[in-house]
C-alpha cells in the first residue's frame, strides 16, 4: 500500500509568531541602526563598545566623566605636616564639602589653580583631614609658604600624568634591584616617594631621604609610615 503524502499543517499561531518576531527585528533596527548581524545573532555591539574594550587592553580607556556640579573656590592657610616627615612639606587643606564634590575618595587626582598658579597634585587623607602637597615650583612661583592665606581653584583630574622618578631615587632602586618592583607598586605609593625625594632642596638630602626608600617599597609603605 503507498505510503499516503499529509500536507505541511499550517496553524494561525505560526503566522502570529512570524510577525512578533518580525516586528521585534524592526523595533531594533530602529534603536541601533547601521548594527550588522548575522541570522541566528543577536544584536551586533556597537563600534563604541569593541572600541571600549580595545583600549581597554591597550591600556588607554579612561571613564567617561559624569557631569557635576563645578567645584566651588575656596580660601585656606597653607600649613606643615605635624609628624615626619611631612613636618617639611606644606599642605592646602580640602574642606570636606569640596572633597565631597571631588568624588569623595580616598585618594583623588586634581588640578586647579593656587594664587594664580596652576597645580597638579592628588588629594588624601592625612592627620585628620583631606590635604594635598604643594610643591615647591608652586610656592616658589607664587611666593607663598606656611602660614600663608591662598586661594584655591581645584576639580578633578581625569588626565594621565607621568610620574617622574629623581635621579637619587632611581640610583637607589637599581642598586637594590627594585626597579621593577617600585614599578609594579601603586601610582600613589611611586608619586609620593618620587615627591618625598625630589622635595629636598640639598643634593646630600635627597640622597638621604632616597636611601630610605628600599625599606619603605619593599614593606609596601609610604613615606613617614611604620
Amino acid at each position: 500500500m503507498a505510503a499516503q503524502e499529509h500536507e505541511p499543517c499550517h496553524s494561525p499561531n505560526a503566522d502570529f509568531l512570524f510577525e512578533y518576531r518580525t516586528a521585534l527585528v524592526r523595533v531594533a533596527d530602529a534603536r541601533h541602526p547601521g548594527e550588522a548581524r548575522l541570522p541566528g545573532e543577536g544584536r551586533a555591539r556597537p563600534a563604541s563598545h569593541r572600541e571600549r574594550i580595545r583600549a581597554k587592553m591597550n591600556g588607554t580607556h579612561r571613564p567617561p566623566e559624569s557631569p557635576s556640579t563645578p567645584v566651588p573656590a575656596y580660601r585656606t592657610t597653607l600649613v606643615a605636616g605635624r609628624r615626619k616627615p611631612y613636618d617639611t612639606w606644606t599642605f592646602a587643606v580640602v574642606p570636606e564639602a569640596v572633597h565631597r564634590q571631588l568624588g569623595g575618595k580616598a585618594h583623588i587626582e586634581v588640578r586647579g589653580s593656587l594664587a594664580g598658579i596652576a597645580f597638579r597634585a592628588t588629594v588624601r587623607a592625612g592627620e585628620g583631614v583631606y590635604r594635598f602637597p604643594v610643591v615647591r615650583e608652586v610656592r616658589e612661583a607664587a611666593g607663598v609658604g606656611v602660614g600663608d592665606t591662598v586661594d584655591i581653584t581645584i576639580d578633578a583630574d581625569h588626565e594621565p600624568r607621568p610620574i617622574e622618578v629623581p635621579e637619587e631615587l632611581q640610583t637607589v632602586l637599581e642598586q637594590e634591584g627594585l626597579a621593577a618592583e617600585f614599578a609594579r607598586m601603586a601610582p600613589s605609593h611611586r608619586r609620593a616617594w618620587a615627591q618625598f625625594v625630589a622635595e629636598a632642596k640639598q643634593p646630600a638630602t635627597r640622597a638621604r631621604r632616597a636611601s630610605k626608600a628600599p625599606a619603605g617599597i619593599r614593606a609596601r609603605r609610604f613615606p613617614g609610615q611604620h
